[in-house]
């Protein structure tokens, strides 16, 4: 829709379109987009952010899934770039023209915002050590 995304975070016993759609457009929260850096959390923005999160590995050569395992050791993650930037970049994501240390910090507050704190916690690593 117009300056953002409507969601719903609901579980359904039945998948069905039509009664799915309906139930968004009658009880679905707006999200605005495209999504900023920093923005606040609202329970739509994960793949926004991971999305972010991707581009700041590729700028800096850095392997996203690495980092993923490294901040979370005890579960076995693989993500699915391609379809998290699909996602994000049909919802509306705004990337930085540049990781300088702004975007840095917005990147680390995005992570902590969907309670990604580990990985919050390497990438402000990388980005104080980096010299951003």
């Amino acid at each position: 829709m117009d300056g953002g995304i409507k969601y719903l975070i609901r579980q359904f016993k039945v998948i069905n379109s039509d009664h799915i759609l309906r139930e968004i457009h009658e009880r679905g929260f707006f999200s605005a987009r495209p999504y900023q850096l920093g923005q606040a959390c609202d329970g739509s923005i994960t793949a926004c952010v991971l999305a972010l999160f991707y581009r700041f590995c590729q700028e800096r050569s850095e392997l996203p899934n690495e980092l993923l395992r490294a901040a979370f050791p005890n579960q076995q993650l693989e993500a699915d770039w391609t379809d998290i930037v699909t996602t994000a970049e049909w919802q509306g994501v705004v990337y930085p023209f540049a990781w300088n240390g702004d975007a840095g910090k917005g990147l680390v507050k995005s992570l902590h915002e969907i309670n990604y704190h580990a990985l919050a916690a390497i990438v402000s690593d990388l980005t104080e050590g980096g010299g951003l």
